[in-house]
């Protein structure tokens, strides 16, 4: 009896050129919870991103994520320096969610709250929600 194989992926699986295009759940979820308006002015980041991932960072993931953040706790000298050493290309990564602005539509109040009233009103959420 030969041994099972132990894998995830059927051995005609193919790589994504774009996360979020090939992502039909978040897609789905996204029709399903966030309002037209909200989609309209996010949709092209979001295809922007969902490529950024896909190629640049999931390359960069796999490189950040062997070798794990380091605590330095003393400088040469042996003082206290209480500093967190990240792989490079962690930072390279941050600066490409940074770009993105994909935090900047949750903490803008005056998008979030046009999202939200646009939301309601085409009842993907209930009236006075702040989620988006």
């Amino acid at each position: 009896m030969s041994d099972p194989k132990n894998q995830v992926l059927t051995d005609d699986a193919r790589n994504s050129s774009n996360f979020y295009e090939s992502d039909r759940i978040l897609r789905h979820y996204l029709e399903q919870h966030v309002s037209d308006l909200a989609m309209e002015y996010m949709d092209s980041q979001l295809h922007y991103q969902g490529k950024q991932a896909a190629v640049a960072m999931d390359a960069l993931s796999f490189a950040a994520d062997k070798q794990s953040p380091e605590l330095k706790k003393r400088n040469p000298q042996g003082e206290p320096a209480d500093e967190v050493v990240f792989h490079p290309a962690y930072w390279e990564l941050v600066d490409i969610a940074a770009r993105s602005e994909m935090f900047y539509v949750k903490y803008d109040a005056n998008l979030r709250q046009q999202f939200c009233r646009a939301a309601s009103q085409n009842g993907v959420l209930p009236p006075d929600s702040f989620m988006l």
